[in-house]
């Protein structure tokens, strides 16, 4: 998968009145609304996680990605491991035991956010805001909701 197009396909996508029909998305709203508590300013939106180059390419703003990391204490790792050479950044270990993040995960996590009742159409804000997660176990359960969602998408 190529993160660019990942960018491309959430903020192109919406969703459809069948899909909020059949999906139940309790667990999502609940885990968003325990996030939200007390933290009206703490968000980010996807135009200020990435900025475009001269040349079309898509690079990560720091501070952002900074940011998100110190509110729930786990490492950014900006490149792919391209071995098994460590089991902790393994998809297959709890999330408990994870010590860090790719962009990958931060993009779950905001299509899931993007993806609740929160953001129907009716009811979106002018730019989006993400609510930046508050600790690790509440991200990674949000993260595993919208990886689910990006697997059933096939995105």
């Amino acid at each position: 998968m190529i993160i660019r197009k990942y960018l491309d396909q959430i903020n192109n996508w919406h969703r459809k009145q069948s899909e909020m029909e059949t999906l139940d998305l309790t667990e999502l709203e609940n885990l968003i609304s325990k996030n939200a508590v007390n933290r009206s300013k703490d968000y980010f939106t996807l135009e200020s996680l990435f900025q475009k180059t001269a040349k079309d390419e898509i690079t990560i703003i720091p501070e952002i990605i900074n940011l998100i990391s110190k509110h729930i204490g786990l490492l950014f790792l900006n490149e792919e491991e391209t071995g098994n050479v460590c089991f902790s950044n393994n998809a297959d270990l709890r999330p408990e035991f994870r010590q860090s993040f790719r962009i990958v995960d931060l993009l779950d996590f905001s299509f899931a956010i993007l993806y609740s009742s929160i953001y129907d159409e009716s009811v979106k804000n002018e730019m989006q805001k993400i609510p930046i997660p508050r600790d690790a176990d509440l991200f990674w359960k949000i993260v595993q909701i919208g990886n689910d969602f990006r697997k059933e998408k096939k995105i």
